[in-house]
C-alpha cells in the first residue's frame, strides 16, 4: 500500500509541477488561452488537497487519512455555518467560480484548500529543527499564525481578482474590503483544527525511509505547497497593486526560514517529525535484537 501511495504521490507532484507555473503566469500577468479555463482553479485546489492527504496517508497510514477527514468535515461545518449565519468569518457568499458546490452552498475546492493550508502550516513547525515547534502549544499557535498570514495574502486575489467569494458587509474595520473578524476567525479555527490533528497524529509512528529524495516526499510536499501558495498569491498581489498583501507574503516566506535557522536548544523537548525519531530508535533497537539472536544461534 505504501509503495502505491508513494507512486501516486510522485504522479501528483509531476502534474502539479506542470500546472503550477501555468496558473501563476495566467493569474499574475493576465495571460489567458482562447478557450475557457474556469475549471482550472477548482482542479488545482483539489489537486493540492489530494497531494497533502496522500502524503499524510503515506506517512501515517490510517491515522493520516482520519486526520484529513477531521479537517475536511470540521472545515465544511464551519464554512456552512459561515455562509448561512455570517459567523465566525463575517457575512459572505460564494460565487459560481468554484465547483462543484456541496449542500449548504460551500464549494468542494474550498474544503481541499483547508486541507492544504492546515497540513502545510503544520509541516512548518512540527518537523525539526524548528525550535519554536519544540513545545506543542507554541507549535500550534505559530502554525495558526502562518495559516492566518496565508489568508491575508490570498484574500485580495480570491475576493477582488478571481471572485471566488464576495464579502457582503466588510464594516469599518476592513482589509481590502475583508472584515478583520475574518482573520481572527481564521486564527481560532486553525488553532482548533491543528489541536485536533496533533491529538490524532502525535502518537502515530512514521516508518518513512529517509535515505532518498523520493522517499522524503511525504514530509516535503506540504512544506513545498505552503511556499508555492504564498509565492503565487503574493506575486499576484504585487502585479495587481495590493502591496500590503505582497509585503505580508514576503513575511510569510521569510519568517519560517528564519525560525528554522535558529540554533538548537536541547533544553526544550523536541517534537519529532511525528515518529521519524521514534522510528530511528526502533530501527536501532531492532538491529540490536537481530544481533543478539545471531549470537545465541552461534
Amino acid at each position: 500500500m505504501r509503495t502505491r501511495l508513494s507512486r501516486f504521490l510522485k504522479l501528483l507532484v509531476i502534474i502539479f509541477c506542470v500546472a503550477y507555473p501555468i496558473a501563476v503566469i495566467g493569474v499574475a500577468f493576465n495571460v489567458h488561452p482562447p478557450f475557457s479555463m474556469n475549471w482550472a482553479a477548482s482542479v488545482l485546489l483539489i489537486l493540492e488537497g489530494i497531494m497533502v492527504t496522500v502524503a499524510w496517508m503515506d506517512e501515517y497510514g490510517p491515522r493520516g487519512l482520519f486526520a484529513s477527514l477531521v479537517i475536511a468535515l470540521f472545515s465544511y461545518g464551519v464554512e456552512t455555518l459561515g455562509v448561512h449565519t455570517g459567523f465566525p468569518f463575517g457575512s459572505y457568499r460564494y460565487t459560481d467560480a468554484l465547483s462543484p458546490v456541496l449542500p449548504g452552498g460551500v464549494p468542494l475546492p474550498v474544503i481541499f484548500a483547508w486541507l492544504t493550508i492546515i497540513i502545510a502550516v503544520r509541516s512548518l513547525t512540527i518537523r525539526p529543527p524548528l525550535l519554536v515547534g519544540s513545545r506543542l502549544s507554541i507549535s500550534i499557535v505559530i502554525s495558526a499564525l502562518f495559516a492566518t498570514l496565508l489568508d491575508l495574502v490570498l484574500e485580495p486575489v480570491a475576493f477582488h481578482i478571481e471572485r471566488y467569494w464576495i464579502w457582503l458587509a466588510p464594516g469599518n474595520m476592513a482589509y481590502y474590503g475583508v472584515p478583520l473578524m475574518n482573520f481572527v476567525a481564521w486564527f481560532v479555527v486553525s488553532l482548533v483544527l491543528l489541536s485536533l490533528v496533533n491529538g490524532i497524529l502525535l502518537r502515530a509512528i512514521s516508518f518513512l525511509d529517509m535515505t532518498s529524495f523520493s522517499s522524503r516526499l511525504p514530509l516535503n510536499v506540504p512544506t513545498w505547497l505552503y511556499f508555492a501558495t504564498v509565492f503565487m498569491f503574493g506575486l499576484v498581489d504585487l502585479t495587481h497593486g495590493y502591496y500590503l498583501a505582497a509585503g505580508i507574503a514576503a513575511l510569510a516566506i521569510i519568517l519560517p526560514i528564519v525560525l528554522t535557522s535558529l540554533p538548537a536548544n536541547t533544553a526544550l523537548p523536541i517534537i519529532a517529525a511525528d515518529g521519524v525519531e521514534q522510528d530511528q530508535a526502533f530501527q536501532h533497537n531492532r538491529k540490536r535484537v537481530k544481533k543478539a539472536k545471531k549470537k545465541r544461534k552461534r
